[in-house]
């Protein structure tokens, strides 16, 4: 048996993840194999908990994680290129389908954009050096594509952002001042961001066991068909930010 622990946004929290998962295998007198983390990790040049840690020690646990909106596309090309510089740390590409501790796992980055999907050589565009940031993490159209023609098995789908079909309610009114801007979006398309349609689709196609999404600050879970839906709250927001899932 396989224990795996999804962990939501943790906003470069690093340290406080790892805590979290160690804390509950002593309450629950249970080993953690592994952590798959939906995005928003804090891979960023400036932030002490992903800068400085892992030049000294590994970490605790074997950990996948998948980029969010909160992240420096720079710092992400440098993983990139030393993907294997972390021992037990590991970045799911865009659009991949991996496996992880025996578990195959695919996943999406970022948040949903109705332009930038609409346009996926705007999100390549702005992914290179000198690009906005905020736009450089928006959904690339090619991923999803390249995720739905996979044939494969997969037992969990992480993406950053909700399908549309999960989206939950309490999020369809429109977004507070300012949060468009920090994601990204038009005043327009921020109305119509409420989950990626075509996340819809890769469930319906995959099925997956588990479907695991963050980015909403908030918890929700539901089925669709055979696929368990869940909506993981953000580390500073939760004292149970995660989800245990055994294989």
């Amino acid at each position: 048996m396989t224990r795996i622990m999804v962990m939501g946004d943790v906003h470069a929290q690093i340290f406080r993840m790892y805590e979290i998962a160690k804390n509950w295998e002593f309450h629950n007198g249970k080993h953690i194999d592994g952590i798959i983390q939906v995005g928003d990790f804090g891979v960023c040049r400036e932030w002490t908990d992903w800068k400085e840690p892992w030049e000294k020690d590994a970490p605790p646990i074997p950990t996948l994680v998948i980029m969010g909106n909160h992240e420096d596309p720079a710092a992400i090309r440098d993983w990139q290129a030393e993907p294997d510089r972390i021992p037990d740390m590991w970045l799911l590409g865009d659009g991949e389908v991996v496996d992880f501790l025996g578990i195959k796992v695919g996943g999406i980055w970022g948040n949903y954009s109705p332009k930038s999907y609409a346009n996926p050589e705007r999100v390549l565009q702005h992914r290179k050096p000198g690009g906005n940031h905020k736009i450089a993490v928006h959904i690339y159209r090619p991923s999803v594509e390249k995720l739905l023609q996979y044939d494969g098995p997969m037992d969990i789908l992480v993406t950053h952002d909700s399908a549309s079909i999960c989206f939950p309610d309490e999020f369809r009114k429109p977004m507070p001042d300012g949060v468009p801007d920090i994601l990204g979006l038009e005043h327009v398309e921020s109305l119509q961001a409420k989950g990626c349609p075509a996340f819809d689709e890769l469930l319906k196609k995959h099925q997956p066991k588990y479907y695991f999404y963050g980015h909403l600050h908030g918890s929700s879970v539901m089925r669709v068909g055979r696929t368990h839906c869940e909506l993981l709250n953000a580390i500073q927001y939760s004292d149970t930010p995660y989800a245990v899932v055994e294989f």
